[in-house]
């Protein structure tokens, strides 16, 4: 498909065009060849090109008019900040929209983030972006040690569903999740949350964290 750049028109099955409007580049880490027999480096990288059409949420993308069309479903877009030198989660944000929510992922039982001991102790694999609003189980950057009750049941779980509430109403929503850390402490001391939706809904707080040590 090569290089999309910004602006270039694509043609849709139906005739009709879109716009590329963003292009990011990320790096997945797999080994020998990744999906669809695409090579990797020698480091197991290879690059994956995700895009979004304003207003459609599938469509199809083909390398030229005489070429088999690929069908197409929108991904959402998340921006996470890279694992600090500690290998800590940095936090997430993310524009919600109506087709996310539900489809988020339970915490990987194959991910121990930094600090975590285990249920026995109380803890929980945290979402940030939690995944009843679409946030995944099986991303290192999206999973923190938290407090299982009450700071990840109910509190973040709470003010999530005032979230995904809003969203349902009709509502897009700006979502961004950080954790805070004292100084080289492995587990947050706390959680911010701030969402700001298109139709007034707000929401600026911090769950906090008493299980950090």
């Amino acid at each position: 498909m090569g290089e999309l750049q910004l602006g270039e028109r694509l043609l849709l099955a139906d005739g009709g065009e879109g716009v590329v409007e963003s292009v990011q580049t990320e790096n997945a880490l797999l080994s020998g060849h990744g999906s669809l027999g695409t090579p990797t480096n020698d480091n197991g990288l290879f690059s994956v090109y995700n895009f979004k059409v304003h207003d459609w949420h599938t469509y199809h993308v083909a390398a030229s008019v005489d070429q088999p069309f690929v069908f197409v479903h929108n991904a959402p877009c998340a921006i996470y900040g890279e694992l600090d030198h500690l290998g800590r989660p940095t936090g997430v944000s993310v524009e919600i929209t109506q087709d996310m929510i539900g489809t988020g992922s339970s915490a990987s039982r194959r991910i121990r983030p930094p600090g975590f001991k285990g249920g026995a102790s109380n803890q929980a694999r945290g979402h940030l972006w939690g995944k009843q609003l679409g946030g995944s189980g099986s991303e290192v950057r999206n999973l923190v040690t938290i407090q299982q009750n009450p700071a990840n049941t109910p509190f973040m779980r709470d003010f999530e569903t005032l979230v995904r509430q809003a969203v349902e109403n009709g509502e897009t929503v700006q979502y961004r999740v950080v954790p805070i850390y004292e100084g080289e402490n492995l587990v947050p001391r706390g959680v911010t949350i701030h969402a700001n939706g298109s139709k007034g809904f707000s929401l600026d707080l911090t769950v906090l964290n008493p299980a950090a040590k």
